[in-house]
């Protein structure tokens, strides 16, 4: 089992080099328009943003570089790297813990989670993502959101407004 995990890690760190080349084609989506993504995004760091949403080395040993900003060198500390590197892990494991309650749950109630009408009753059970390839990009997906999100919280207070738009109140802040 731990070769299987550490199979999928290092294909992981093998899916970095071609994300580059998917965040310059999302750059220009038609959804990244929709949602007006770029006003939000405008005058801001989208190297600094896009590099902190990147998973970890399998074993941090250095500072992570996210890039500049205003001159100065932004980098997430090696302390955190490996404090996030753990953090995925329970990432899979809640998505298995989701696995297995669904597993458990009754067919009648997996039919009524998956009722969208409050008429009537849709007689086909929620189910998981039918693909392995589907289901291990999307909680990869939840990891990077994860990773920006920790990267976003844990850099200096004043500049999380000018390099990633986010104000977070004081309890917030404490979580």
């Amino acid at each position: 089992m731990e070769r299987e995990e550490v199979e999928r890690l290092r294909s992981q760190e093998e899916d970095h080099e071609s994300w580059d080349a998917e965040v310059e084609h999302a750059e220009s989506s038609l959804w990244l328009q929709y949602m007006k993504w770029p006003a939000q995004f405008a005058n801001r760091p989208l190297e600094i943003i896009a590099a902190a949403a990147r998973k970890p080395a399998l074993k941090p040993f250095e500072d992570y570089e996210l890039g500049v900003w205003n001159g100065s060198l932004q980098v997430s500390p090696v302390e955190d790297e490996i404090k996030i590197r753990a953090m995925l892990s329970l990432v899979d494991q809640m998505f298995q813990r989701c696995h297995e309650t669904l597993d458990a749950t009754s067919h009648r109630i997996r039919c009524w989670i998956n009722t969208a009408s409050t008429d009537g009753y849709y007689p086909h059970p929620l189910q998981g993502l039918q693909k392995k390839g589907s289901e291990d990009r999307y909680i990869s997906l939840w990891q990077c959101f994860f990773c920006y999100g920790f990267r976003a919280w844990a850099i200096p207070r004043d500049l999380r407004p000018e390099i990633y738009g986010l104000v977070l109140n004081e309890r917030q802040e404490t979580i």
